[in-house]
């Protein structure tokens, strides 16, 4: 299976701390030479520590800030490749 079409699913807390994975998050992180970031390593750890740059790390705080539901196109390069992928967040109750 590539990646495209593939869904990844994340759920963080209030502190943007990274409390789920699903999807097909491990299977995604595997075909791009990223074991190290299957589920069980990013659980419990910031969301933040796996976006990179100031000014992305910026808009995503403002996005979560206000998110009631918003849809973000990205990359989501790895050492090899460089892909397209969409975001996007839905929020379970008011932050």
């Amino acid at each position: 299976m590539d990646a495209v079409g593939r869904s990844s699913v994340w759920t963080i807390d209030r502190e943007n701390v990274i409390t789920s994975v699903g999807g097909d998050w491990d299977a995604f992180a595997e075909s791009n030479d990223a074991a190290s970031l299957c589920g069980s390593s990013v659980v419990g750890r910031s969301l933040f520590d796996f976006i990179s740059g100031e000014e992305t790390q910026r808009i995503y705080r403002l996005l979560l800030r206000r998110c009631a539901r918003w849809t973000r196109r990205s990359s989501c390069p790895s050492a090899a490749t460089r892909q397209k992928c969409g975001v996007t967040c839905v929020s379970r109750s008011n932050r």
